[in-house]
């Protein structure tokens, strides 16, 4: 990501969060900077946690948490596979319960993937199959 698209989505997230969601817009943040600086923003338990925060009960931590994701996902980088796992599924219209099935894992372990967990080798081959082909 190019440092001026980075000034330009944190100059709109900055005044969104003033406007409205502002758990969403500070999440997605913290997300843009994670995606923009990498490791060196955030540590990677506090990276995981951001992450599983979308599945929390409260509504505001849930919200904080997909704004995280939204802004570390921007746009689908298969150089780190886990990025695009989500993107690309809901592209093809497919529910977890088929990419899992499409892959040969677990719901569970395709849930865990769109929170963070990255897939082992042999999975990151599969997904690869399906989605490109390879």
């Amino acid at each position: 990501m190019k440092a001026s698209l980075f000034d330009i989505e944190l100059t709109k997230a900055e005044v969104m969060a003033g406007v409205e969601r502002a758990a969403y817009w500070n999440g997605y943040i913290k997300g843009l900077k994670r995606r923009f600086h990498g490791e060196t923003f955030g540590s990677r338990q506090e990276h995981e946690q951001w992450m599983a925060d979308i599945q929390s009960e409260d509504g505001q931590t849930r919200e904080h948490g997909q704004g995280y994701r939204d802004g570390y996902l921007g746009v689908v980088d298969f150089k780190d596979p886990a990025n695009g796992i989500q993107i690309m599924r809901k592209w093809r219209d497919w529910s977890l319960d088929q990419l899992a099935e499409k892959v040969g894992v677990t719901p569970e372990t395709a849930r865990e993937w769109e929170v963070g967990r990255m897939p082992t080798e042999e999975e990151l081959r599969q997904l690869k199959k399906i989605y490109v082909g390879n």
